[in-house]
């Protein structure tokens, strides 16, 4: 299950999941920024919250989290990777080369870390 909430006032959106993401799934957390990105100009700051990378419940799941990704890209100022995980320290890598948001990996142990490095301008 892809779970998904702002931080009050801090413009800052987690995401965690404990599960494969699905289409269903992506399609809930594109309203939620929808919404919110209907009464703000942007959001400051994305923690992904995978101490393990749970992969895709299908290829459905993985087109829809692309999409998403080419959607609302320019409209998210940094993103913090917190996970243990190989391949999304990878993907980070890769993405850095493709968008132009300020990403950063941090170890899981340094969640409080990245939320500190989100919240700052």
């Amino acid at each position: 299950m892809l779970d998904h909430h702002f931080i009050d006032g801090s413009g800052v959106l987690v995401l965690t999941s404990d599960g494969q993401l699905s289409a269903p799934e992506i399609k809930d957390l594109r309203q939620a920024v929808e919404t919110y990105l209907a009464d703000h100009k942007d959001i400051h700051g994305l923690l992904i919250d995978a101490q393990s990378f749970p992969g895709y419940e299908d290829i459905s799941g993985f087109v829809s989290h692309v999409k998403f990704v080419a959607e609302f890209h320019k409209q998210i100022a940094k993103v913090a990777l917190v996970t243990d995980a190989k391949i999304p320290q990878a993907a980070g890598f890769m993405a850095k080369h493709f968008m132009h948001q300020n990403i950063r990996h941090f170890p899981y142990a340094e969640r409080d870390s990245a939320l500190e490095w989100l919240s700052q301008p």
